[in-house]
């Protein structure tokens, strides 16, 4: 049994072809697809974390000006305090 004739090397190559792409769909839709859905859901979760930590960062920004001008009333406080 061996290749006899172009014709017969053609159909082997088609059919290997055929097989391979076969196999790539397979593939595609056992691992590739679920795979980029996972990733597409990870993606949207760090984009939502994202936003809570600037928000964190936004409020912890707006609690240090209140904690300075805290500090800057309790100063002049004490200030006046001492001197009576």
């Amino acid at each position: 049994m061996g290749i006899q004739s172009w014709g017969d090397l053609a159909s082997i190559i088609g059919i290997i072809g055929g097989l391979s792409g076969f196999i790539g769909w397979i593939v595609k839709r056992l691992v590739i697809d679920p795979l980029t859905k996972t990733m597409d859901k990870l993606t949207d979760g760090f984009n939502g974390l994202n936003k809570t930590l600037e928000e964190i960062r936004s409020n912890s920004n707006e609690l240090d000006k209140r904690v300075d001008q805290l500090d800057i009333r309790v100063t002049k406080v004490e200030t006046k305090t001492e001197n009576v």
